[in-house]
């Protein structure tokens, strides 16, 4: 376990024009000092093997640290560890063999996927600079980029499907 003190920098909300204020964090402190000292209790209780709290279950007391945990024991163990058997079963899975698809599938829905993507950012853009007449004009334009969205995403999604299947059958 690690020795670290988990620490907070409050930097980024001591905003003036919407975030917390100098002396609202020093309101805090104490329950911030809480917080922090229950976490670290609650660690200390799991690195120790006793048992956590049930309402602080599934996200256990050890949570914070699975990444260097993980890493660790996928050093230690290799092909035994739990970073291993995820690999694993990712590698299944693209591959199609766990699910019975093939890999052209996922390149063909990640295209798909992609230039309809494209596609409507494209729609919502032409949209956007159409638009004229203030808020009511931006509403129209949104209305209108979302309906063409659609439209295009139906028959983009057949065609690509039809073109795609059609050159690489199963």
């Amino acid at each position: 376990m690690s020795t670290e003190m988990i620490s907070y920098d409050p930097g980024g909300v001591l905003l003036s024009e919407h975030g917390l204020a100098a002396g609202d964090l020093a309101n805090l402190a104490g329950k911030l000092r809480a917080a922090r000292d229950q976490v670290l209790a609650d660690a200390r209780l799991w690195a120790a093997g006793e048992e956590v709290p049930e309402k602080k279950r599934p996200l256990d007391a050890g949570f914070f640290e699975l990444p260097e945990r993980l890493l660790a024991e996928y050093r230690d163990q290799g092909e035994r560890s739990e970073v291993a058997r995820i690999l694993e079963n990712a590698l299944d899975t693209l591959s199609g063999r766990e699910w019975g698809y093939l890999p052209k599938d996922v390149y063909a829905g990640l295209m798909k996927a992609s230039f309809t993507a494209w596609v409507m950012a494209g729609v919502g853009c032409a949209q956007g600079l159409r638009a004229r007449g203030g808020a009511l004009g931006v509403g129209r334009a949104v209305r209108s980029a979302v309906i063409i969205s659609i439209v295009l995403t139906l028959i983009i999604s057949y065609n690509f499907s039809w073109v795609a299947y059609q050159a690489f059958p199963s």
